[in-house]
């Protein structure tokens, strides 16, 4: 039985995924000391075969397809898919160098009253890195650099899902990602990690970061796009809500309340008079991203004022 899991989960992404794929399986572990499952989330393109090319002769790897789209639910069949006591997830985009997955691993040795352990995730832009794109709007690339010192994280600091190991135990104990949060299909959702991350601590989990397990997180030239930027901000506001929503249930008088400040933050607040007041490039569309955020919180506290109150999105 494997000591280590790594759960890759993929939606659509065959050509990225061909390049990941052999950075992941020529990890310098020992071949008996860990499992490969690629997650194949319901692709319509020619993931299945990527993976079988890839895989082909490499006894520790093996596809699964979950038909239930969305990020959440794929991370939830890697986890019943796989047996290892330690759990690591990581993206379909990545490039990892040969000891990436011992360094991870390693981290529970250095800090073992640890939970959980997030390595740092470094950003590959497809060009020159543009003015706006600011470190508080790099996170929404998953970027991930708190220094070059191992330590525990504080609250609320958490892991990015590209680059994280659980324990299987704390995964057992804390029960499955939340489907009603984190990305499916093209939407750009959010908060499942935060949510995740947020039950962990408050059960006592510890949460390390370990530096030296680095991977480098390769961006298509699509993500480097302002429009991509409004619509990752809008999309993380409507899930805060629903995050929210997930720790109590709201009823329809406050979330029409909620809805109409979040509309005023965003029409009328602080970042919206940045936004028209400053005059470089960074700092306007800083405040663009941020009213942005306060739009989708307003929109999303609306559609759940006039949903039924049983009712998930």
């Amino acid at each position: 039985m494997p000591a280590v899991s790594v759960i890759l989960c993929t939606h659509n992404r065959a050509g990225v995924l061909r390049e990941t794929l052999p950075t992941i399986i020529r990890q310098s572990m020992a071949e008996g000391d860990w499992e490969l499952v690629v997650v194949d989330n319901g692709s319509r393109d020619a993931t299945r075969a990527v993976v079988d090319s890839c895989t082909a002769g490499v006894p520790y790897a093996r596809y699964v397809f979950e038909p239930e789209v969305g990020l959440s639910a794929a991370r939830n069949r890697g986890i019943a898919e796989t047996t290892g006591d330690v759990v690591v997830f990581v993206d379909d985009d990545v490039e990892a160098p040969t000891d990436w997955l011992a360094r991870l691993v390693a981290g529970f040795d250095r800090f073992p009253d640890a939970a959980a352990i997030g390595g740092r995730v470094e950003l590959v832009l497809p060009g020159p890195r543009p003015q706006w794109l600011t470190p508080s709007l790099a996170g929404f690339l998953a970027e991930f650099d708190r220094g070059d010192a191992a330590t525990v994280l504080p609250p609320p600091e958490f892991p990015v899902g590209a680059n994280m190991a659980l324990r299987r135990s704390w995964l057992e104990k804390l029960g499955p990602f939340r489907t009603s949060l984190g990305r499916r299909g093209s939407s750009l959702g959010a908060s499942e990690e935060e949510e995740y991350f947020g039950r962990l601590r408050a059960a006592g989990g510890q949460i390390a970061y370990v530096p030296d397990a680095a991977l480098r997180h390769l961006i298509p030239e699509s993500r480097v796009e302002p429009a991509w930027f409004r619509r990752r901000a809008f999309a993380q506001g409507r899930s805060s809500v629903v995050l929210l929503d997930e720790q109590r249930r709201r009823g329809r008088v406050e979330l029409v309340a909620r809805a109409l400040s979040a509309l005023g933050h965003a029409v009328v607040g602080r970042d919206a008079f940045a936004r028209r007041a400053a005059t470089g490039a960074a700092g306007r569309f800083g405040g663009a991203v941020v009213s942005l955020t306060w739009l989708g919180c307003a929109v999303e506290c609306a559609r759940l004022a006039v949903s039924p109150r049983g009712a998930r999105p």
